[in-house]
């Protein structure tokens, strides 16, 4: 039966000594790390999530203003049709000379 020693066994002290304080560097550094790419996770999905409300809301005006148009058209078309309507009821030689 083999008996494997752990990788520190082989390492002499002088080498512990030095990836000691290596070993407690690397950790906040890969915290920030971490944390940054959290933070950069929540801008580009927050970004995204912004830009479509702003994309819905500039539809939904337009949506307004082309009804606004449409009924601003019904009305001229229904005041040309009276018109029309009342031009009518009055014989052709009195239209003839209001013109």
């Amino acid at each position: 039966m083999l008996f494997h020693l752990p990788l520190l066994a082989y390492l002499d002290p002088g080498q512990i000594a030095v990836m000691i304080p290596i070993f407690a560097l690397s950790i906040p550094i890969v915290a920030m790390l971490i944390k940054h790419q959290q933070r950069m996770a929540e801008i580009i999905h927050g970004t995204a999530r912004q830009q479509g409300d702003a994309e819905i809301a500039q539809l939904r005006s337009e949506v307004y203003e082309l009804k606004q148009l449409v009924h601003q058209q019904m009305i001229s078309v229904d005041s040309l049709v009276s018109m029309k309507v009342k031009d009518t009821d009055t014989p052709l030689q009195q239209r003839l000379e209001q013109r």
